[in-house]
């Protein structure tokens, strides 16, 4: 006997001006990642190999030109990023800054948006910093950080011969690399936002209770390795979107576990990531959409997201779009394609995972999650 298991799919409307782009207010815009110190081996040094990232966490399209970027020690050295010279920034979306755009001496980095201190004399429109010397991220007690503004440095410069005025702080990240989470200031380790929706909030002297060490190795030359995530979503992140994630009641879809959207799902970005929370070993997860609870018809979900390559109907002995065997060893991570389409934004979208037994296929526990397209 075929037996079909089906979750909602509810639509709100809410209006956007298509992919309207606008200038990043505080809470849009956050440094998710900071690398202030690449590795001992000579082939990826402070000056070439540092990076940092910043991420969408808004529902907006953001436009990043006139944003400021200043070094905390000391807070006069700056750069910003010129309108037009990078693309809009969507929801969920990050975008990778690095010293260095050359590979073969940034530690083999080649994803990238800009490359911010590869000129020996900062041009006086300030897009770049002097590669000697410009935001170079401090190893020694006492620590250091990144400010991010919009509008203006926060610090005005004397002279000022662009006629810059006082901008608008967005975000804030400060560290010391002798210090939690960072375990020595000899080796290479990459401090990453744990919680994206958190601010980052100073714990004893310039520490964040927000950053954590990745747990990512990388293998950048012979004889070096060095940890982080850069430009990918972060290994130590326990994000959740708050603005309308819920979770089915137990009533009805009695919960084994937490399904949660780490960030606004995003047709300009492409896809969205989402994490479960540990299920016993031998429980298999299915991902799936429906047209009602407890309805009787099926839909493709190439009819309800038009051009989508994982088109199934959702049906337990065919699903097979986002299937994951749980081992019973932790929780599983999860990226979902979603495709450009314009139709989608501002509608909610709910999601259910469903866990069955793999010999049965008997249903176990289900949950789910609300979210909203954004565009």
């Amino acid at each position: 006997m075929k037996t079909t298991i089906f979750s909602s799919l509810a639509f709100g409307f809410i209006t956007f001006a298509a992919n309207a782009q606008v200038a990043p207010a505080p809470g849009d815009l956050v440094v998710s990642e900071v690398m202030p110190n690449p590795g001992p081996d000579a082939c990826v040094t402070d000056a070439n190999g540092e990076y940092f990232e910043l991420t969408n966490i808004s529902c907006k399209v953001l436009d990043l030109g006139n944003l400021f970027v200043t070094d905390v020690t000391p807070g006069t050295t700056f750069f910003r990023i010129l309108p037009g010279a990078l693309p809009s920034l969507y929801p969920g979306q990050k975008y990778l800054f690095i010293r260095n755009g050359n590979t073969a001496l940034n530690g083999n980095i080649a994803n990238y948006n800009y490359a911010y201190a590869d000129v020996a004399t900062a041009p006086a429109d300030n897009s770049k910093v002097a590669s000697a010397s410009g935001i170079l991220m401090g190893n020694s007690s006492g620590g250091d950080g990144l400010q991010i503004a919009i509008g203006g440095p926060l610090v005005l410069p004397s002279p000022n011969p662009n006629g810059y005025v006082l901008g608008t702080l967005l975000d804030k990240v400060q560290y010391d690399v002798t210090k939690t989470p960072f375990t020595s200031s000899g080796s290479g380790q990459a401090g990453e936002r744990k919680d994206l929706f958190s601010p980052m909030q100073l714990a004893g002297t310039a520490n964040s209770a927000n950053l954590a060490l990745s747990t990512t190795v990388n293998t950048s030359c012979v004889g070096n390795t060095y940890v982080g995530t850069p430009g990918m979503r972060n290994s130590t992140d326990t994000s959740a979107w708050s603005i309308v994630n819920t979770t089915y009641d137990s009533v009805n879809y009695p919960n084994t576990g937490v399904l949660k959207a780490l960030g606004p799902v995003s047709v300009g970005a492409g896809s969205i990531d989402f994490s479960a929370a540990s299920g016993p070993a031998g429980q298999t997860l299915y991902f799936g959409y429906a047209n009602d609870v407890g309805g009787t018809a099926e839909y493709s979900l190439g009819l309800l997201i038009p051009g989508n390559a994982g088109s199934i109907n959702i049906d337990i002995f065919t699903a097979s779009y986002l299937e994951y065997a749980f081992d019973g060893s932790g929780g599983s991570l999860f990226n979902v394609l979603v495709p450009n389409n314009p139709i989608l934004v501002g509608q909610l979208f709910e999601l259910q995972w469903l866990g069955l037994d793999p010999g049965t296929f008997t249903l176990i526990g289900s949950n789910g999650v609300r979210v909203l397209i954004c565009p």
